[in-house]
């Protein structure tokens, strides 16, 4: 072998390894950056000014979580008084985890009510909480034999109003490591 060609082999293999750990730093900080290093109690609130919706995760012991739903439907006190009146409960929430097309949103699991009122202040209100385990809650993704170990979540309230369409909240996405 030459010189000239040993010299572009080896400039040749100096690249490859430079693209080589420059993308594995990059695969590094997507999986791993957007991991906590723990999971957290936390609180995520789309605030706003006619409804808001929390969501709401929090450990209670090592691999159990309490998940809590609330909502504020601003509406006046005698018109949620009437919603609150009508047969069976106002609210259906469902737990659903985030997937990019083409797997699309999955549902995983319905929290009950536990606190319904009306107030003028509030409107409607709502909350609902249900203990799930960390294996319930995950939703892990394996891109590729990538397992991107952390879930994305978010709450669906439907307000069910006989003889009106089902109105439809979400809450703002929850990313946790569960």
């Amino acid at each position: 072998m030459t010189t000239t060609s040993q010299s572009a082999d080896r400039k040749k293999r100096s690249v490859m390894r430079g693209l080589a750990v420059m993308t594995a730093a990059l695969i590094s900080t997507v999986v791993l950056g957007a991991t906590p290093a723990h999971a957290e109690s936390g609180q995520k609130c789309t605030g706003g000014s006619i409804t808001n919706v929390c969501l709401s995760i929090w450990p209670t012991t090592p691999g159990e979580y309490v998940v809590h739903v609330g909502i504020d439907y601003r509406i006046g006190r005698q018109r949620a008084q009437a919603i609150i009146d009508q047969p069976g409960d106002p609210y259906r929430v469902r737990i659903f985890g985030v997937a990019p097309w083409p797997w699309g949103n999955q549902a995983m699991f319905d929290v009950p009510l536990t606190n319904l009122g009306a107030s003028e202040e509030s409107g409607l209100s709502g909350d609902f909480e249900i203990r799930k385990t960390a294996a319930e809650l995950n939703r892990d993704l394996d891109w590729f034999g990538v397992t991107i170990p952390f879930s994305k979540v978010f709450a669906r309230i439907e307000l069910l109003q006989t003889g009106q369409s089902t109105v439809a909240f979400d809450s703002d996405q929850f990313l946790q490591n569960f």
